[in-house]
């Protein structure tokens, strides 16, 4: 399982020029904005990168902040939670 990091994009930055900065920061992929969020992208690194993901993808320019996916993790299947 990949580690997902949801980027908040800086205002006025090009999405597609922030993906390509995640991929050459490890990202194996990077997810467009949806209508509802379009200032933010979901980028997905190698597993058990964690901490190290965040901080490559908060050092690519564009970036306004980037934090793990926390919900994902705590609402997982594996998690028996509601």
């Amino acid at each position: 399982m990949s580690v997902r990091v949801i980027v908040t994009l800086e205002s006025g930055a090009d999405w597609t020029a922030v993906a390509e900065g995640l991929r050459r920061a490890g990202a194996l992929e990077v997810l467009p904005p949806r209508e509802a969020l379009p200032g933010v992208l979901v980028a997905l690194f190698p597993e058990g990168s964690g901490a190290g993901a965040v901080a490559a993808a908060r050092g690519v320019a564009g970036v306004a902040d980037a934090e793990p996916d926390a919900w994902r993790f705590t609402q997982g299947p594996e998690s028996g939670g509601p």
